[in-house]
């Protein structure tokens, strides 16, 4: 269905409508490249360390607003670059 071309990606599957849709998260990519620590951008964007370290394993079932905000302009970046969405391109459309 989907190749998985880097095998850091962790996928957050989710189901709808008889598809499956990724929402791939690219934080641990993003902060390993800029050389972040999860301790590290806890303590510069006042987040909760359990908050940042969900984040970078990938294992958050939901993010606030804020957190996004936070984490976004820290590692400048846009949410899009954190988060990215892929629909399911088998399912035909309605």
């Amino acid at each position: 269905m989907y190749e998985l071309v880097d095998t850091f990606y962790l996928l957050l599957y989710t189901f709808g409508k008889g598809g499956l849709s990724v929402i791939v998260n690219h934080v641990k990519e993003i902060m390993d490249q800029q050389g972040k620590s999860i301790r590290g951008v806890a303590r510069e964007t006042g987040l909760a360390i359990n908050t940042v370290s969900g984040l970078y394993h990938d294992t958050s079932k939901r993010v606030d607003m804020e957190t996004l905000d936070r984490f976004c302009k820290h590692l400048k970046v846009s949410t899009g670059e954190l988060l990215e969405y892929i629909e399911d391109k088998e399912t035909p459309p309605e």
